[in-house]
């Protein structure tokens, strides 16, 4: 792990005087990868956008020791949107231009692409699985096809930090796997520093190393094995749910046919775990 990449202290964040945050710390080092849940409303585009610059927000927020409005080296960032924020999705480009562009933070006063840059263009177009798309028009695309254009842009400026918001939505289970596994290599061999939004709470504990659980102020941050065994957030979420978000147990099948977490004996102690989780749990 290095030094801080991504600093926010007190952060308010929101539209029109409205935040949907409130009091938000947090601190990510180099190398760690973040998974950012919470339910629909809770804050969680609004707070990556919010360290982008691109949010109305009080309180201090710095990329690399920088707060966003001075940072310059955005060829260290990466950024892929939701799919129904994607810029391009009506610019008459091909997909190969697409993706070029997000090798142009990195490129010098002549804005050409030498062979180093269409190398990078190259791999993050595979690395997409996007080979046989470079002629494609951005505007006959599908959804998933889009999102997989949007990763393959930000790949391309080969960034230091990517975040990433919802990235999956529209991807089949191959491509979703696949796309995973490309995050672990990022994360694992080059270091790249990740936060990832994403609704699929059930599964981000068997990728990412931290959990950031959003609910209109941080409700969570930390391992997921803290967050398993934390008895505030039993009584937040529920056992079941609990368990559920923190992919830390091996289903099982209790009395009456229940599926179970390990450490969950089903049956009438199962019942007792308040499977109806986070609402339930805060009446």
């Amino acid at each position: 792990m290095g030094g801080a990449v991504i600093r926010a202290r007190g952060l308010n964040a929101g539209c029109g005087g409205e935040w949907a945050l409130r009091g938000v710390d947090f601190e990510a080092a180099a190398g760690e990868y973040v998974g950012v849940v919470g339910p629909n409303g809770s804050g969680k585009t609004t707070f990556l956008r919010a360290l982008l610059g691109l949010a109305e927000r009080e309180g201090e927020v710095e990329l690399f020791g920088t707060a966003p409005e001075r940072f310059r080296e955005w060829g260290r960032v990466g950024y892929v949107p939701q799919a129904a924020r994607l810029p391009y999705r009506r610019f008459p480009a091909s997909v190969r231009e697409v993706v070029e562009a997000g090798r142009l933070p990195r490129l010098g006063w002549s804005r050409r692409l030498g062979k180093r840059d269409r190398e990078a263009v190259d791999a993050a177009m595979a690395a997409a699985g996007l080979e046989g798309f470079e002629r494609r028009m951005v505007g006959e695309l599908s959804g998933g096809e889009l999102q997989r254009v949007s990763l393959a842009r930000a790949l391309a400026g080969e960034p230091e930090l990517l975040l990433l918001d919802e990235p999956t939505s529209a991807l089949d289970p191959v491509r979703r796997s696949g796309f995973y596994d490309l995050l672990a290599k990022l994360n694992g061999e080059r270091g790249v520093t990740i936060l990832l939004v994403t609704h699929d709470s059930a599964t981000i504990g068997t990728h990412a190393t931290r959990l950031l659980y959003l609910d209109g102020r941080v409700i969570f941050d930390g391992s997921f094995a803290a967050f398993c065994e934390s008895p505030e957030m039993t009584a937040y979420f529920g056992r079941a749910t609990q368990h559920q978000v923190c992919g830390m147990h091996v289903p099982h099948h209790g009395a009456e046919g229940h599926t179970g977490c390990c450490g969950c004996g089903g049956g009438e102690e199962a019942a007792g775990h308040g499977h109806a989780g986070g609402e339930e749990a805060r009446r």
